[in-house]
């Protein structure tokens, strides 16, 4: 009896750690990505297709080591990257894929996808991503 009510109360805490997790990713929903650049439209980002995708929040925020959908707010891309101060710091404003910090970190981890499985829809046109 003391077991079951143990695997029980396991299983029970796995699931709401999922499902916490699914309801945070899914409250975001699309962001646009409005604030960089104005040779293209803007971009309906897809919180949830991402966090599915990498659970791992530092992926894409990668100055928040330690940013976990309990641990709270995730800093906007544009708050380090719209207008840097710091030279080796790539901006949001070029429209070149090398010099565009989305580009950069959108496109190469589409890339990196797209080489593991071929199935998956990860865009790497402009077209694709801009509307």
């Amino acid at each position: 009896m003391y077991r079951w009510n143990v695997k029980k109360f396991a299983g029970s805490l796995c699931l709401f750690f999922v499902l916490a997790t699914a309801s945070w990713a899914t409250s975001l929903g699309k962001i646009t990505i409005d604030k960089c650049g104005d040779k293209r439209g803007v971009v309906q980002f897809d919180h949830a297709i991402h966090v599915s995708v990498t659970p791992k929040c530092s992926t894409c925020h990668h100055t928040q080591d330690d940013l976990t959908a309990e641990t709270g707010e995730a800093q906007a891309c544009r708050s380090c990257h719209f207008k840097p101060e710091d030279e080796s710091i790539p901006g949001c404003n070029d429209a070149s894929t090398p010099k565009n910090a989305y580009h950069k970190q959108c496109i190469d981890c589409h890339k990196a996808i797209k080489m593991e499985d071929e199935s998956i829809v990860a865009p790497t046109s402009c077209k694709a991503c801009h509307s």
